[in-house]
């Protein structure tokens, strides 16, 4: 609504609404004029207070949200940090099994390695053995005498 106009179509909760500039009367106050804020200042001290009131209210509000998103703002870094501490932890422990476990793998294939060459050389062996003790039976034996 423009500044010093009726205010015909103000309804009676908005004359009481304390949101705006509107006076009792129904007209919004020009500032600078002679009936301005001035004159009507003194009627509108009640509402002024309570204006004042809602306004420090409204601050506190806001502070106290504002202390309160911090503080939650700080803890919500600090579980982040706490969760990368952790998560750095566990990348560590990781990897140190893992290593262990690749050292043990490299151990265990080692000793099959050996194990391996073991059994072919002792299948060599017995191989060798069965040979020579073949050919030695399918031989005549010369030095015997026979009668």
């Amino acid at each position: 609504m423009p500044v010093g106009e009726p205010a015909e179509q103000i309804t009676a909760d908005c004359a009481e609404c304390a949101m705006c500039d509107r006076t009792q009367s129904g007209t919004v106050p020009v500032l600078g004029t002679s009936g301005g804020r001035r004159a009507v200042s003194n009627a509108s001290l009640p509402r002024e207070k309570k204006l004042k009131a809602r306004v420090q209210e409204l601050v506190s509000a806001l502070e106290r949200l504002t202390k309160s998103s911090e503080i939650r703002h700080q803890q919500s870094a600090e579980f982040v940090n706490d969760l990368k501490r952790a998560n750095s932890n566990l990348v560590a422990a990781y990897e140190k099994a893992k290593k262990k476990h690749q050292n043990k793998l490299k151990k265990l294939e080692s000793q099959m390695m050996a194990m391996v060459e073991r059994h072919e050389t002792q299948v060599r062996m017995l191989k060798q053995r069965i040979a020579l003790l073949e050919e030695e039976n399918s031989r005549p034996h010369t030095n015997e005498t026979s009668l």
